[in-house]
């Protein structure tokens, strides 16, 4: 009886050590798995999340550089009419300046002529008189 104790004791201690040995086994698969599985499914939430973060840093990205060559534009467009207004002035300014410089000398040699034909005039009646 008791050699066959012995023997039953250790029996069922090789099988609780390999039950234990499998048990552990089979929770260390598992976890292997369970940390596979989070791995990868943290992994591509990460990356999901990178390329959510990155669409949108791209799309402000590209608003705010829309934005800012827009604002160029206007402020181009702006220089440019006030460019264009700045030499249209400037063109029309020596047109007037330039028309009554011309009205000017005309009215002086007209003047002019006036005062010639009046002094001629003059000349004339005086030398006639005598």
């Amino acid at each position: 009886m008791f050699i066959f104790g012995f023997f039953v004791s250790l029996w069922l201690l090789c099988f609780s050590l390999a039950s234990l040995f499998l048990f552990g086994f089979f929770v260390s698969l598992w976890l292997l798995c369970f940390s596979l599985v989070s791995l990868f499914l943290f992994g591509f939430f990460v990356s999901l999340w990178f390329l959510c973060f990155s669409l949108v840093s791209l799309y402000l990205f590209g608003f705010f550089v829309s934005f800012w060559l827009l604002c160029i534009f206007w402020v181009s467009l702006f220089l440019f009419g006030f460019l264009c207004f700045f030499l249209a002035s400037l063109y029309l300014l020596g047109f007037f300046v330039s028309l009554w410089v011309s009205l000017f000398l005309f009215g002086f040699f007209v003047s002019l002529w006036f005062l010639y034909s009046l002094s001629l005039l003059s000349f004339l009646l005086i030398f006639s008189v005598l």
